[in-house]
């Protein structure tokens, strides 16, 4: 699966990029799927995971901070939560698909 497309998911307003975007989305119940990137620090995965879990929402490692930051525009990105309901089950059955 090309990760390119959610550039534009993002430009549409259906992504939470970053932890504080991400943290206002977990509160208001409206991630439905978080990624981190590959290289994210160990225990700032672990929190992400932990919070994920309690919020009975699914995560994935894909990538490294800085090809997310070419996507998305940035230097780099850690973390983002994927919003859109439909986006969340293509990238997951994409990734899946893939191995």
């Amino acid at each position: 699966m090309n990760p390119g497309f959610l550039g534009l998911i993002h430009k549409a307003g259906r992504i939470a990029l970053g932890r504080s975007s991400l943290d206002l989305a977990l509160d208001k119940g409206a991630v439905r799927l978080i990624i981190t990137a590959e290289d994210l620090s160990p225990r700032f995965k672990d929190d992400i995971k932990r919070k994920a879990e309690s919020s009975g929402i699914s995560i994935i490692e894909w990538l490294t901070k800085k090809q997310w930051g070419k996507i998305f525009g940035r230097d780099s990105v850690g973390v983002f939560g994927i919003l859109d309901k439909k986006v969340a089950g293509k990238v997951l059955e994409g990734v899946h698909a893939n191995g």
